[in-house]
């Protein structure tokens, strides 16, 4: 993924994505459970998103349409 100079290569997804799961599977979440995820369309949504799925939950994207 690419946001201006921000570069996030598939290693670096996958390893961020397995610390958001590993962090809500801590804080409790449980399959199938929604977690909603409220972030601009920059690279740090896309971890987010995998990490919520890795962990077994259901993403709930609401987007805020801002980069900023």
């Amino acid at each position: 993924m690419r946001l201006d100079e921000t570069v996030v290569t598939y290693k670096m997804l996958d390893d961020a994505a397995s610390r958001v799961a590993r962090l809500l599977k801590d804080r409790g979440l449980r399959p199938g459970e929604r977690v909603g995820v409220v972030l601009p369309n920059v690279p740090y949504f896309g971890i987010v998103y995998y990490g919520v799925m890795r962990a077994g939950g259901v993403v709930v994207p609401a987007a805020s349409g801002n980069r900023t």
